[in-house]
């Protein structure tokens, strides 16, 4: 299929093409016919992208902050490293469209193949031929509303939940500041309302259309006496609410709705504009000030608008798919019309000079511009960027297939691969526009959404899984059943019953397998190895993670996802019980574990944990992984105290071991966590025949050490484990913490 793309580097405009996406449990897959471009949000997205690297910082300094204090803790060449995969990485634009369902997911009720539907979501409603859409972010057609339409469906949920946070009642007046595209729909919303409408704009044209659509009365900043028009509609008293649908960086958009309010007016903030709140004359008005969040709720919880999990109706009325549908009622009835606000049409090739509009390029009067799918090309998982070799390298080890294509694998192993000779095949990820890119990047033969096509491939003979971590067993057993190489980043898998089928699946595999615990391969880790090398007696051990706390909503919220990401537990405290079972060298035999939030019905919410490891040499560890603290504190430390030594390394840049005063160092300019190691070791594990480079026993037991940790902290209890407790099966004896 065919999509837009945005280059966030240099702000360039692209028609690729695109596997289609994926369906997801409660998704379908839609065939665009039209969908329409938003001057707002993604007007500001194309021209910041467009920026240099100092316009950007000046438009997020939140981001550059975050940038600057990363180079100061992890290193500048590893930092950069990472922005310059971030911003090379394509974006999809768009995010209001509509066409027909040509598939389903298995639990996608009310929604059927043929039905018309509008369909929102930013990242989802894509202008694309294809787009996979949760149930909850779609609304069905009537047969009086065409597609053209609404494509118009989530700009105008989004004046529709605006309107409805100023509580517009029969008979009030309201002024309108910015007669753009959602400005014109919230007139219209608020005039269906039973509200006079007074609107403001620069464009005397934009007044004259809004009037033409039947909104009370007009004023051309600049040209008309504001004041004097309100003062006129409303005996003086001044509006009753204020919506703020204009664009600026100055406050006078906010000043002139608090200069023409009444007393104890309602002001919303709907569009991109300063506030800078005067004090005053919201004082002596008593102004309530409220900021429009995009289109009802349900925005920015992922279990919505992404997993397709609804809200109650008799407890949340006006989620942000049913204010879709109820916008879409309004263009039915003839209450709202879309029509008379399309100033341009475009067919998707030419989509390009569509965003010569909206950053100005090209100067022409716009408000609604329209993306048409004539014919949508067929619906296809896999794309051939390039023909296959006339000789296929089969067997060659270096052959390399990639299953997840995110943004740590793009910045980190991907590159590491390649320096180690590794020769990128076929790309699979779920959305397709990461694989495309990655596939693009590194001259492979194919970009897919199914990555059973990423085994298929008659050269791949290795592949990196670096999916999301509930994936991580099916496909690890997929590829142990197709012969390959395995490097999959931790963790090994999710569940006991997962490490159980993988156990099995190897009984009769000859390949090499690796698990990402990168940092036993770190010079630190080999430094503390040279040191503990003659150790007799037990050690202690103490390895502290900083990490930030993982809000709901967030881009990373998908780690505490049961069905997508385990628990942070599984996820990432796998890193600290590996480099404790590599630098003590004995099995665990007893876990007990705390945490300070979350609860014994939620465990995978668990954020900040403290775990202590007891060990059959007699070894302690304690593992403290903290989102309580402050999150620019470089972000881990060992400390080991042995036989009168004691060993420090802070974050992986330096460190020291001392012994009756005589200290050793050691020192880097960027932090080394080990993955350019691990990388090595595994190109030459698979080069040389090494099945194991990690022994397999190490990788089930960590892997069932972050599951006692889970029980140890839902429990109360420490877990007492013995070599029988790995097999797959119950954990062994409890006993209460006392």
């Amino acid at each position: 299929m065919k999509g837009v793309t945005l280059s966030f580097k240099n702000g360039d405009i692209a028609i690729a093409d695109l596997p289609t996406p994926n369906v997801g449990t409660r998704s379908v897959l839609v065939a665009n016919h039209h969908s329409l471009i938003s001057n707002g949000t993604e007007g500001y997205i194309v021209r910041m992208s467009s920026k240099g690297p100092i316009g950007k910082a000046l438009d997020r300094p939140d981001l550059a902050k975050q940038v600057i204090q990363r180079a100061l803790t992890d290193g500048f060449w590893n930092t950069t490293k990472v922005v310059r995969n971030l911003i090379s990485a394509p974006l999809p634009l768009g995010y209001s469209c509509a066409g027909e369902i040509i598939a389903t997911g298995p639990q996608a009720d009310p929604f059927t193949t043929g039905d018309r539907v509008a369909c929102a979501g930013l990242g989802v409603a894509n202008h694309a031929e294809h787009v996979s859409v949760p149930i909850t972010m779609m609304a069905k057609l009537p047969d009086e509303v065409s597609t053209q339409d609404a494509a118009f469906g989530t700009i105008g949920a989004i004046a529709l939940h605006s309107a409805r946070l100023a509580n517009p009642e029969l008979g009030e007046v309201f002024a309108v500041i910015g007669l753009g595209l959602i400005g014109q729909l919230v007139a219209q919303i608020l005039t269906a309302n039973g509200c006079q409408v007074i609107g403001i704009d620069l464009d005397p044209k934009k007044v004259s259309l809004a009037l033409d659509l039947g909104m009370t009365a007009g004023a051309v900043t600049g040209r008309d006496d504001v004041d004097e028009l309100v003062n006129a509609f409303t005996g003086g008293r001044g509006v009753d609410g204020v919506l703020l649908c204009a664009h600026s960086k100055s406050s006078d958009p906010l000043l002139m709705a608090a200069d023409i309010s009444r007393v104890r007016g309602r002001i919303v903030a709907v569009g991109l504009i300063n506030l800078d709140v005067p004090r005053r004359e919201f004082f002596e008005k008593e102004l309530r000030l409220e900021v429009s969040r995009a289109y009802g709720a349900g925005a920015y919880d992922t279990d919505y608008e992404r997993k397709g999990h609804d809200y109650p109706f008799a407890y949340v009325r006006w989620t942000e798919g049913r204010n879709l549908g109820a916008f879409i009622e309004l263009l039915a009835s003839g209450r709202v019309k879309v029509g008379p606000l399309i100033t341009h049409r475009y067919s998707l090739e030419d989509a390009p000079k569509a965003y010569e509009l909206i950053t100005g390029e090209r100067k022409e009067p716009h408000i609604g511009i329209l993306i048409g799918y004539d014919a949508p090309s067929e619906a296809t998982p896999t794309i051939n960027l390039k023909a296959l070799s006339q000789e296929p390298l089969r067997g060659d080890p270096t052959a390399l297939g990639v299953i997840g294509a995110g943004r740590f694998a793009q910045a980190v192993l991907l590159p590491g691969l390649v320096d180690q000779g590794m020769r990128i095949c076929a790309v699979a990820t779920g959305a397709g526009l990461s694989a495309q890119h990655v596939a693009k990047k590194y001259n492979a033969h194919l970009a897919t959404t199914d990555y059973r096509e990423v085994l298929a491939h008659e050269e791949v003979s290795t592949v990196l899984i670096a999916t999301r971590h509930t994936l991580h067993a099916e496909v690890i057993q997929a590829a142990i059943a197709a012969g390959k190489n395995i490097f999959v980043e931790k963790p090994l898998a999710v569940t006991p019953e997962e490490v159980a089928s993988i156990k099995d699946a190897l009984k009769d595999y000859r390949g090499t397998f690796l698990v990402g615990f990168n940092r036993r391969f770190s010079p630190a880790c080999k430094f503390l190895t040279t040191k503990l090398r003659n150790r007799h007696q037990p050690l202690t051990l103490t390895h502290r993670f900083l990490i930030p706390m993982i809000t709901k909503g967030h881009e990373s919220d998908w780690v505490h996802d049961p069905e997508a990401g385990g628990s942070r537990i599984i996820g990432e405290v796998c890193h600290m019980v590996d480099t404790a079972a590599f630098l003590i060298g004995s099995p665990v035999t007893s876990v007990f574990a705390r945490a300070i939030n979350g609860g014994a019905t939620d465990i995978s919410n668990y954020d900040t944990v403290m775990v202590t490891l007891g060990y059959a040499d007699g070894s302690v560890a304690q593992l403290q992984y903290l989102a309580n603290s402050d999150a620019s504190v470089p972000q881990e430390r060992l400390e080991v105290h042995w036989e009168g030594h004691y060993a420090e390394v802070d974050n992986f840049r330096k460190g020291f071991s001392t012994r009756k005063g005589r200290r050793s160092r050691f020192w880097h300019l960027n932090q080394q966590k080990g993955w350019s190691n691990e990388i090595k070791v595994f190109s030459d594990s698979i080069r040389n025949g090494m099945q194991y480079p990690i022994p397999l026993e190490s990788l089930i037991e960590t892997t069932h050490i972050t599951f006692a940790i889970h029980e140890s902290i839902e429990k109360s209890r420490v877990v007492l484990l013995s070599p029988g407790d790995m097999d797959g099966g119950p954990f062994g004896e409890t006993m209460r913490a006392q």
